[in-house]
């Protein structure tokens, strides 16, 4: 394919001065290539020796308007006419090689096998701008053929030998429109993209365009960006078995002749890659095979290596993908940061540490994006998220602030893959607030924490985490009203439920509501240890030891010294059994029993402290060093002489 259109016989006949047959070889090459410089400056150096100065300035003039930076054509309308060199009267050109009017033709081909169930959606999406459709079919069994010939296209048979690039070349061959779109059967042109398909051909600065692709199912993440739009100029392939790309061969013409591939807002819709598709098709394990051979014959390139992380992870094989993605990192940062392309090394970077992360590997995320290879093209916002939290998982909160502030300036712009959809609501709000609340600056955090809620007012997450911080900073009603908030939205979550029962706790004031909240609590989780403990504080800190004493015994305390403390104070205030203390926790307890003694006096639990005071002596038994500080304590208080 590379060679239709090569003038190296109409250079040769040229050569030899046969003038009218190298005439007619270069006007051929023209019909099956229509982008193509060098034909028509061959055009205009036949004419010049021919003698006719006049057409070879036109042909060479049409030359400099495909391509204005191309130097030869430039420096031949430089040079003086030459005279005459062969007497020959040349073939008047053929009208279409002028194409100075209407809009370019447009060539849209497609490689196919069993498609009946997309192929007429996407022929649909482009029947009116498509002069030529060319399908060539690997072997199907259904309606296909049939459907491609309902709309016109032109069917190819190929068989198939396991190269995708070898069948998108056997249609690529017979192309003969101005420029070549390339679909697969289960993409299709997304409706009010024809004006913007149209002035893009009209551009005559790009030799081709890399097209937004968005995933079904999968639009809030965004687009990859995919080379489908090109000139049908000579020397174009696609190369690779699988993820075949016809980027390089473009890139080729593209420098030499001056021009510019382009990044476009043609967007493409895909189907594929909806999990029913791709386990329909065992399109993973088809790649995984393809790959693996094409990796034998192009050992080291980035792409493929990329491509092969990709296809091993979506088979479960995490650490597989992780390998092959540190190898195509390693073989992308050994280039030149020119030959380097942008949506490779940005797809690269953002599957890598995407992965990295779930794998909880923080370094290495830290370690790839401070990489010259993340610095040379700038890090996207999603790639700031990645790092961000990679920092806060790592504990290093000033960098994890400044990666999400990034994360917030940046996620506006336009990506060249798709984003973390984590970034387009409330995820860096919230994680720059954490990182302030952890670097205490409580000011700042606050306004984080209210632009997270701002930015999605349903995440319990956040909302949850604010009432946390206000709690933590002294706002301890501000966090109530947001947990009763939160168990109204949701009742069904137990640590809602157990961390408003623990600020309601933290106040002898907020007793009442704790009374009010914790009984709430049980009934919607009757057999929660937690929940049930708080309800049992509730209670013996408001006077009611009946009811405190039947959940100390239900739900145990018998390892954990301030719940045997509590069951000790609600025994003897029952007149049960004082329960001995085991020698190993004898310590402990006393120390709790101080703790639940300084409790109940700030919650005016007078009642119950007389009750304890009148029952020192049976108490020492159990609790000596406590009941021996407290009655140090009173004495020291009756000492204190009153004024």
């Amino acid at each position: 394919v590379a060679k239709v259109g090569h003038l190296g016989e109409a250079r040769e006949l040229f050569r030899q001065g046969k003038l009218v047959p190298a005439w007619n070889k270069t006007t051929t090459a023209l019909n099956v290539r229509p982008f193509h410089p060098e034909a028509f400056l061959l055009l205009g150096e036949i004419a010049q020796t021919a003698g006719d100065s006049k057409q070879a300035k036109q042909f060479a003039e049409h030359a400099r308007t495909l391509a204005p930076k191309w130097k030869p054509a430039q420096q031949f309308l430089n040079s003086p006419p030459s005279k005459a060199q062969v007497k020959a009267e040349l073939p008047a050109p053929p009208l279409s090689l002028y194409k100075t009017h209407g809009p370019p033709r447009l060539t849209v081909c497609l490689i196919t096998k069993n498609e009946e169930r997309f192929l007429g959606q996407c022929l649909e999406s482009v029947r009116d701008l498509a002069q030529q459709i060319v399908v060539v079919d690997t072997g199907s069994t259904d309606w296909t053929r049939d459907i491609a010939v309902r709309y016109g296209a032109e069917v190819y048979s190929f068989d198939w030998s396991d190269d995708f690039s070898a069948a998108r070349n056997a249609a690529l061959e017979r192309a003969i429109g101005d420029w070549v779109l390339f679909l697969d059967a289960d993409e299709e042109l997304l409706p009010g993209q024809r004006e913007a398909l149209l002035q893009a051909m009209q551009d005559n600065g790009a030799i081709a365009y890399r097209l937004p692709m968005i995933d079904e199912g999968r639009e809030d993440e965004g687009v990859s960006y995919v080379p489908r739009l090109f000139r049908n100029a000579p020397g174009l392939f696609f190369v690779g078995r699988v993820h075949e790309q016809v980027f390089s061969s473009v890139e080729v013409r593209r420098a030499e002749w001056g021009l510019e591939n382009k990044l476009a807002t043609i967007k493409l819709l895909h189907h594929g890659y909806t999990k029913e598709m791709v386990k329909s098709r065992n399109k993973i394990a088809r790649n995984l095979r393809l790959l693996q051979t094409a990796l034998e014959e192009m050992p080291g390139e980035a792409n493929l290596l990329m491509n092969l992380g990709l296809e091993l992870v979506r088979a479960g094989r995490m650490q597989g993908g992780l390998e092959q993605y540190d190898a195509a990192f390693r073989a992308l940062s050994a280039l030149p940061r020119e030959a380097v392309v942008p949506e490779l090394r940005e797809t690269l970077l953002t599957q890598f540490c995407t992965d990295l992360l779930t794998m909880k590997n923080y370094a290495e995320i830290v370690r790839v994006l401070r990489s010259p290879l993340a610095k040379a093209g700038g890090l996207t916002a999603s790639l700031h998220w990645l790092f961000g939290l990679a920092c806060i998982e790592s504990k290093n909160f000033v960098e994890g602030a400044e990666q999400m502030r990034q994360c917030l300036a940046n996620r506006d712009k336009p990506a060249l893959s798709p984003v973390n959809k984590n970034i387009l609501k409330a995820g860096p709000s919230h994680c720059l607030a954490l990182c302030l609340a952890a670097l205490k600056q409580a000011d700042a955090a606050d306004k984080a924490f209210l632009a997270a809620v701002k930015a999605d007012p349903k995440s319990s997450g956040v909302q949850f985490d604010y009432a946390r911080f206000l709690a933590e900073n002294g706002h301890e009603v501000e966090a109530l009203k947001w947990v009763h908030q939160l168990s109204t939205a949701d009742p069904s979550d137990a640590m809602i439920w157990q961390f408003g029962g623990h600020v309601a706790l933290s106040k002898p004031n907020f007793l009442g509501f704790a009374c009010d909240w914790t009984s709430e609590a049980v009934k919607f989780f009757p057999a929660h240890g937690g929940i049930a403990q708080q309800r049992a504080q509730a209670l013996l800190l408001s006077g009611q030891p009946d009811g405190a004493f039947t959940l100390w015994k239900q739900f145990g305390a018998a390892s954990n010294p301030s719940h045997r403390a509590a069951l000790i104070i609600c025994e003897t205030l029952l007149n049960k059994p004082l329960q001995p203390v085991p020698a190993e926790m004898a310590g402990h307890v006393d120390q709790e029993f101080v703790t639940w003694y300084r409790r109940l006096l700030a919650a005016n639990a007078g009642k119950i402290i007389h009750g304890l005071n009148q029952c020192m002596e049976s108490l020492r038994r159990v609790v000596p060093t406590a009941v021996q500080m407290l009655e140090t304590a009173r004495a020291e208080a009756n000492a204190v002489p009153v004024e």
